[in-house]
């Protein structure tokens, strides 16, 4: 198959044109990403790009500031499914919010099951991912670079697509295996002999969750967790920096670095909300500063979880 993709986060209507210009008109499947800002965002995509199938990676609050609420964004972002045959539509069950879009007939993904298709023997660890695909009478397993239990569901997707579009087992598996991180998603690299995970890309609470996740399930001398919180998140600000405080102390960090700005004193909150941790809170006022001389804080055997990155236009 010739398959041709929107590369890293190209996907609005500026880099789709690019990506348009870059085909050559053989292929035989066209992956193009969806980036939605605000209200119409996705629709209009929709009626440029006419899909045959789609993916909704989940739905979280994101870009409040122009939608206002999750409701306003998941009708938006459900407009893609609008004209498609429901087992053309695949969904991240996943994703809590989603549950309220989900149809008859669309097929939920997650890291337990995908359409027929089930998922056993999951692991993951900061070389990679791991797990068993079974359909039918067959069992292929199956080895990614992605980090994270949360990459299982979407892989299991991928790998449904891929045997149904005519991908023998073992090109699957080799397509699987050289699946790595983008870069700032969850990309771990070594820093002094600590563990150092970059997910400073992401940027919603579903992010957050998967994140505080990982670093709960990993082993270290000492675990280090930083954040200057998220953007956009309009009026639910508040509340959703406290979900954030308490995902975070769920991780049971050692250390948690937050950046001061606004969202400060709310994750503080949501930190102090959950009575059995006992992490310090470290408040830093020059991120910049910080980043640039985290090979300074770090030692041997610790494993830092760097979430979110904040932009000088937001204060």
């Amino acid at each position: 198959l010739k398959v041709a993709a929107t590369p890293a986060n190209m996907n609005v209507v500026s880099s789709h044109a690019r990506f348009a210009r870059s085909l050559k008109g053989n292929e035989n499947v066209v992956l193009v990403e969806f980036g939605e800002g605000k209200p119409g965002d996705v629709k209009m995509f929709t009626r440029l790009v006419q899909p045959t199938h789609a993916v909704v990676t989940g739905l979280a609050p994101a870009h409040l500031d122009q939608y206002k609420t999750v409701q306003a964004a998941g009708e938006d972002i459900f407009c893609v499914t609008k004209n498609l045959p429901a087992s053309q539509v695949f969904v991240n069950t996943e994703s809590r919010k989603t549950a309220a879009f989900m149809k008859d007939g669309f097929i939920g993904y997650s890291r337990e099951q995908v359409g027929a298709y089930t998922v056993s023997h999951q692991h993951t660890d900061l070389h990679g991912t791991q797990f068993k695909l079974h359909y039918g009478t067959k069992t292929i397993d199956c080895q990614s670079g992605l980090v994270g239990l949360h990459h299982i569901g979407p892989l299991a997707a991928a790998a449904m697509l891929c045997l149904e579009l005519g991908l023998t087992e073992k090109q699957l598996k080799t397509g699987l295996a050289k699946t790595i991180p983008y870069e700032h998603r969850m990309q771990p690299y070594r820093l002094n002999g600590a563990w150092v995970i970059d997910d400073t890309y992401n940027g919603n609470l579903e992010g957050i969750r998967a994140g505080t996740a990982l670093l709960q399930s990993l082993s270290g001398k000492r675990k280090l967790y930083v954040t200057p919180g998220l953007v956009e998140q309009g009026k639910n600000t508040a509340r959703i920096h406290e979900e954030v405080g308490q995902l975070i102390a769920a991780a049971n960090p050692d250390i948690v670095v937050l950046m001061n700005n606004s969202t400060t004193p709310h994750i503080k909150r949501g930190l102090a909300q959950t009575k059995n941790f006992t992490g310090e809170i470290i408040v830093q006022d020059d991120p910049l500063d910080f980043y640039s001389h985290l090979a300074d804080f770090v030692a041997a055997g610790d494993i830092v979880l760097l979430q979110n990155d904040w932009t000088d236009n937001y204060a």
